[in-house]
């Protein structure tokens, strides 16, 4: 029922979702596109937010090598050289839209 409402609500406004998707995906039902919609938007934010890190800690710890990952806002930073590695979390920690960092 609350799909129904959902699919109701969304292709009655017009929203830019149903425009969005609408030559990419003639014949889906939206309830199958809405929660596509919010997955590719996360994962464009994550995106950014591991930018935003790696920036941060390039200008902080410059030649260290970082991997940086991020899933719904939480930062896995691997650092190979272990006297880096609290700064690299304090560094990741502070950049804003960070919701945790962790070492992996």
């Amino acid at each position: 029922m609350r799909a129904g409402l959902v699919a109701a609500v969304v292709l009655l406004s017009g929203c830019d979702l149903v425009r969005f998707y609408w030559n990419e995906t003639s014949g889906v039902p939206p309830t199958k596109l809405v929660p596509l919609f919010f997955q590719e938007r996360e994962y464009a934010e994550d995106q950014r937010l591991i930018a935003k890190v790696k920036g941060a800690l390039a200008a902080e710890l410059p030649g260290v090598d970082v991997r940086v990952d991020a899933y719904k806002m939480d930062v896995t930073l691997e650092v190979k050289d272990p006297v880096h590695r609290e700064k690299s979390l304090a560094v990741a920690r502070a950049v804003p839209g960070v919701k945790s960092a962790a070492l992996k």
